[in-house]
């Protein structure tokens, strides 16, 4: 896919920018208020030319590693490039070129050598403010700050067997009512529909799964009401898409430049409208926990308390920082969580015929009305294992464990990285090598992991760190919101196949992926038929 590569990684051409606010617009979260502003930002683009051409033709950093090209005729497509390259240098390192610096990606050895560099020589937070420009999307102004690492594998971890339960009770109640709307927000029937349809609905996913999904993992952020509520679920839906097309339009901005550029951009006014909005409904949480901390024990089970618990010296008291810890959680669940939890309905819809396996498990653990529970959802191992496959084909992003180098660094091997240069794993391009998933490692195999010889059981679960696939990390360098993604998609994902049957639409084909640069979004206007399941 032609796209326009603004950093290291590239980013979404102008026919998926298209797609995406069409999307937003139609959801009625996206203005087009800034029009004026638009066209004036357009015409001074030109102006900045000359300094965007300067900006441009300082030193690069990059690595005298091979370099993975597209043919000349072909169209540039991220993934299939990964991959090209991998499939050249399996043993070793390679470079996809950007037109700030390179990206260098790392055979799957030198995972644990990655991980066990220190963030003040291979940055975790430089990486990721490069890519999201987070020092004007994000609440991130500290690189590397372990406040949230520590949350979400101590106190959030810890308390899984209250967050398992109240998961299940939001999700349930936002289903029920989801049935109520017939499956989407408009003022029909489920019993109508089923007249109409032999209990059959036509429904547009985007728009009525994600609030579905932001409320239930806005229980465990911000508890109830508050992520009940509309206002609240107006602006989280969306809001990893409007971060996306923000931080893309910032990129192609001087750096020296963007603090008074960014204001005349469309989708950077988005963004900080919808920030603005949710920061207006969680600081005055924010203010009563403090005020309140103090003075009982009683202490509530979400993430403004755990984080908390994990807030050293000023951190406790700042009210900016929990505000942009939680805000950045919500940026987390509506970008990574919703689009997996998207692909897998759309993969069972794909393959119904695995359907009625998966739902016999599920009631088969769920019997006589049991809630799920830490103890119960370890049993539901097809569920797990779908899920792995879901991610191993369509990731959120293909590339993990992303560090840029603060200073020139040398692993144990002998390979220099310099200064500047950032690194990454190829997870997408390793979860399709045939010599780890066989010669049909390209096709959908949803229970493959339940059984895999010589690998141990507990590799292959969902959010192992230790198995084939490297999409959750390794070491100190794993993905600490693995846990409440593990319990929120499990737990969303299991009630949905229980309740629910799904398929294509008559004669459709799976709705196809938007490749944006290192993501793979799942399509927002893909459309699926659903009934109560029998």
């Amino acid at each position: 896919m032609n796209t326009l590569q603004n950093t290291n990684i590239s980013v979404p051409n102008d026919a998926v920018s298209s797609q995406i606010l069409g999307v937003l617009r139609t959801a009625g979260i996206w203005s087009t208020s800034g029009a004026a502003m638009a066209a004036f930002f357009a015409g001074t683009l030109a102006a900045l030319s000359i300094v965007k051409f300067l900006w441009r033709i300082d030193p690069r950093p990059t690595m005298d590693v091979p370099l993975a090209s597209p043919p000349d005729a072909a169209l540039y497509d991220f993934g299939r490039l990964l991959s090209k390259g991998y499939c050249e240098n399996p043993q070793g390192p390679y470079k996809i070129v950007g037109p700030k610096s390179d990206l260098v990606l790392l055979p799957a050895s030198y995972a644990n050598d990655l991980a066990a560099q220190p963030s003040n020589k291979l940055s975790f937070g430089a990486a990721i403010h490069d890519f999201w420009v987070s020092r004007h999307t994000t609440w991130r102004y500290y690189l590397d700050d372990d406040t949230g690492r520590q949350t979400l594998m101590g106190s959030l971890k810890r308390d899984g067997a209250h967050i398992m339960p109240v998961l299940d009770e939001e999700i349930s109640l936002a289903m029920d009512n989801w049935e109520q709307r017939g499956f989407q927000a408009i003022n029909k029937t489920l019993e109508t529909r089923k007249q109409l349809h032999n209990g059959w609905a036509s429904v547009e996913i985007n728009p009525s799964f994600r609030p579905l999904v932001n409320q239930a993992f806005g229980r465990v952020l911000v508890d109830a009401p508050l992520c009940r509520d509309p206002g609240w679920l107006d602006h989280a839906n969306g809001l990893g898409l409007k971060m996306m097309l923000a931080a893309r339009d910032l990129r192609m901005i001087p750096d020296c430049l963007r603090p008074l550029a960014k204001h005349f951009l469309p989708t950077y006014r988005s963004l900080m409208t919808a920030r603005r909005e949710l920061a207006s409904r969680i600081d005055p949480l924010v203010q009563r926990r403090l005020a309140c901390r103090n003075m009982h024990d009683d202490r509530h089970h979400d993430m403004i308390e755990y984080q908390l618990n994990h807030s050293a010296g000023w951190r406790g008291v700042d009210i900016n920082f929990q505000t942009g810890q939680i805000f950045d959680n919500v940026f987390a669940g509506d970008n990574q969580i919703v689009n997996a939890l998207m692909q897998c309905i759309y993969d069972l819809a794909t393959y119904p015929e695995y359907q009625k396996s998966l739902r016999e498990e599920i009631r088969t653990v769920l019997s006589n009305g049991a809630t799920l529970s830490l103890q119960n959802i370890g049993m539901l191992r097809k569920v797990d294992s779908f899920m792995k496959e879901v991610l191993r084909l369509s990731p959120g992003t293909l590339v993990v464990m992303a560090r840029k180098a603060l200073v020139e660094v040398k692993l144990p091997d002998g390979l220099t990285i310099p200064r500047g240069v950032t690194v990454a794993m190829p997870s997408y391009a390793l979860n399709q090598d045939p010599n780890i998933y066989g010669p049909d490692a390209t096709e959908f195999k949803p229970f493959w992991f339940l059984d895999v010889p010589d690998v141990p059981s507990s590799s292959l679960a969902f959010e192992s760190v230790s198995g084939p696939g490297l999409d959750f990390g390794r070491g100190k360098a794993s993905c600490p919101g693995r846990y409440i993604a593990l319990w929120t998609m499990k737990v969303i994902l299991a009630r949905f196949i229980q309740r629910y049957e799904v398929r294509l639409q008559d004669g459709a084909q799976r709705p196809v992926n938007i490749e944006a640069g290192v993501h793979k979004i799942a399509n927002l206007g893909g459309n699926i038929t659903i009934r109560l399941a029998p």
